[in-house]
């Protein structure tokens, strides 16, 4: 539903692996430094790429941010032309650029986002302060396989990290890692149980399966002699959100919650909102909106009444799917089946209740929201969060909301007030990072000595 990839979700892990016979003087590798210039404004970037035994590996950040770390799926040199691609989201950014000396210039494309980029090579690529190990846990005959993050082998505190709907490789989750593991605390991210899935098609589990596999990733770091085990944490985002107070719930072993735009409302309510900020951005009119969310809310009553009539959901869905508004929505094309009412989180999770979960999470709660997020009905789900807490007698609760912030927590690409009419790239909330640092490291206690430097 997103017009434009937000900064993280374009510069939201670009690792990559490519299978090009290469070494160490090979002519793209090092760090290059440099700028994206799109009408104006200038975005800082750093380019990482180095050799390795099967290919090249390429991370792309805006330091700026304190976004680093992130994928590039795909890389072609052929002197002197250099090809970058990264998928993020339904949105795919490609640099196609020339390399001449110790320069690349191009132009990097995203959507709508046109820029001209310009780097230079400014040394080696420097060695991060911290060790990634390769691991894997099971939740039981589920294997995960995941990346343990860690700046040294004394105990310190932990976080796993959950993924959101759309990110079913922990690769996407890097960044984030990246930016805990620097400040010393040591982050777990891990494969979705749907990685390979057709992520374009309905998801194959329920939000229990995967508070499960959090719950597993939590007991596998109380294993590990460098982990404290009284200062592990959880971190879910967008759906991650629904996760985290279900596996928190559950365990005594949870030390601290941090959520990301969370949904507190059903799955039901929240597409509901979802497609109603997907029609209203459209520029549909009140009476499509009233025929769109109508037949929505009628699938959703099919599901819960099995034995309503297929015929007439059916002529129903026909009908809409001749609508201007179908393809603004998603409505299903066909009568879900009962294999599909049994498989898919969407149906399985129809109804189910955040609050209830919340209700009975005592460890310290960190919430972070934009309050122009098109997916999660914030104000409600604030609401919700705070008279949830309360119930729980959960008095270390702190809710952060950041204005003109999207379901990303960033300031959208375009003319924001803060740019005084001017075109600016997407930017990461002001103060986002640095209030979700904060919160964490009192909560998470890291050793004086440890603590690594940015």
């Amino acid at each position: 539903m997103n017009k434009l990839p937000s900064l993280i979700g374009m510069v939201l892990l670009l690792e990559i692996c490519v299978a090009l016979s290469c070494n160490a003087q090979h002519p793209v590798t090092g760090r290059w430094e440099g700028e994206a210039d799109c009408r104006g404004a200038k975005l800082h970037i750093l380019l990482d790429v180095s050799a390795e035994a099967n290919g090249l590996r390429a991370t792309v950040g805006a330091p700026d941010d304190f976004v680093s770390d992130i994928l590039v799926t795909t890389i072609r040199y052929a002197a002197p032309n250099i090809h970058l691609e990264k998928q993020a989201g339904d949105r795919l950014i490609v640099f196609d650029g020339t390399l001449s000396g110790n320069a690349m210039t191009g132009t990097m494309s995203a959507g709508e986002i046109t820029a001209a980029i310009r780097l230079v090579r400014v040394g080696d690529v420097p060695s991060a302060p911290y060790q990634q190990q390769e691991v894997q846990f099971q939740n039981g005959d589920q294997v995960l396989h995941g990346t343990l993050f860690a700046s040294s082998k004394e105990q310190r505190p932990a976080i796993v990290v959950i993924h959101s709907s759309h990110q079913p490789d922990r690769q996407d989750l890097r960044p984030i890692a990246n930016l805990f593991a620097r400040q010393g605390i040591a982050t777990l991210i891990y494969d979705k149980r749907d990685l390979g899935a057709d992520q374009t098609q309905p998801h194959r589990y329920s939000l229990r399966d995967l508070a499960g596999d959090a719950l597993a990733a939590v007991q596998f770091l109380k294993s590990r002699a460098e982990i404290n085990p009284s200062q592990i944490g959880i971190l879910g985002i967008s759906e991650g959100g629904w996760v985290a107070p279900i596996a928190a719930s559950q365990s005594k072993d949870i030390a601290f919650v941090i959520t990301i735009s969370a949904p507190v409302t059903s799955w039901a309510e929240t597409n509901l909102y979802a497609n109603e900020t997907s029609l209203r951005a459209g520029g549909f009119s009140a009476e499509e909106l009233r025929e769109a969310l109508a037949a929505l809310r009628s699938e959703d009553a099919y599901v819960r009444n099995h034995d309503s009539d297929a015929e007439a959901l059916q002529l129903l869905l026909d009908h809409s799917q001749q609508q201007r508004w179908a393809s603004a929505t998603n409505l299903d094309v066909r009568v879900p089946s009962a294999a599909d009412i049994s498989s898919w989180v969407r149906w399985r999770d129809l109804d189910l209740d955040p609050t209830k979960y919340w209700e009975r999470v005592t460890a310290p709660v960190l919430a972070i929201y934009g309050d122009l997020d098109d997916r999660t009905p914030v104000k409600t789900s604030v609401a919700r969060l705070e008279h949830a807490l309360k119930q729980a007698g959960n008095k270390d609760v702190k809710i952060a909301v950041f204005p003109g912030a999207g379901h990303e927590i960033t300031l959208p690409a375009g003319q924001r007030p803060d740019t005084k009419g001017k075109w600016d790239w997407p930017r990461l909330a002001p103060g986002y990072l640095q209030t979700l640092m904060d919160w964490t490291l009192k909560r998470a206690v890291v050793p004086p000595v440890s603590r690594d430097k940015k």
